[in-house]
């Protein structure tokens, strides 16, 4: 039996400590590549600031396709290698906000992209997304997405879970904000996840 790639996403809002939780558990699971959050490469590989990301919807808009692209081509190329992979971000993370900063017909627009189409027939058979719930204790302002309010991360949060559930890819809360919890849940389901089958 072929065993199928395995691909794990954190993904969540702003500021709800994904890359911290990332920076933390990969060196305990040395089997998979760890994929830090491409909006940070593109903006540095730019050296954009928020303001030219946030300068009018079409920017926003192209700025999260060029995101989508850049995710697509990591996951082929992880595909190809048949390289585990756990990512800081995930491929909706992006749609959501198309969604949110930019609006409906942008994110429809972005649904369309053939990137993102390519990236959603292959994913929901054999990932997993960590969706990391809003906590004030985790809140800082990142200096890349906008500042954060907590209401603007519960709708964010709101818009990724009922996009998840739509493109049916699997996910499970991470609802603690304390990181040795966090650690332990995430590590323990990795663990899980990778031993199974196809599904969690």
């Amino acid at each position: 039996m072929v065993r199928s790639m395995k691909r794990i996403f954190f993904a969540g809002a702003q500021s709800t400590g994904k890359t911290t939780a990332l920076t933390n558990i990969g060196p305990l699971l040395p089997k998979l590549r760890v994929q830090p959050e491409v909006a940070r490469q593109l903006m540095a590989e730019r050296n954009w600031t928020r303001d030219d990301i946030f300068e009018s919807k079409e920017s926003c808009r192209n700025f999260q396709g060029d995101i989508v692209r850049r995710m697509e081509e990591i996951d082929r190329e992880n595909e190809n290698e048949e390289q585990d992979y756990i990512s800081d971000r995930c491929p909706l993370d992006p749609l959501v906000y198309a969604m949110l900063d930019a609006g409906e017909e942008e994110a429809s627009n972005l649904e369309e992209n053939e990137a993102f189409q390519s990236l959603m027939r292959r994913l929901p058979q054999n990932s997993l997304t960590f969706l990391f719930y809003p906590s004030a204790k985790c809140i800082e302002d990142d200096h890349i997405r906008k500042k954060p309010e907590m209401a603007e991360l519960f709708r964010y949060t709101e818009c990724l879970e009922s996009l998840l559930i739509q493109y049916r890819m699997p996910y499970v809360y991470v609802m603690t904000d304390d990181l040795m919890e966090r650690i332990v849940q995430i590590f323990v389901q990795i663990e899980e996840f990778i031993e199974s089958g196809n599904s969690f």
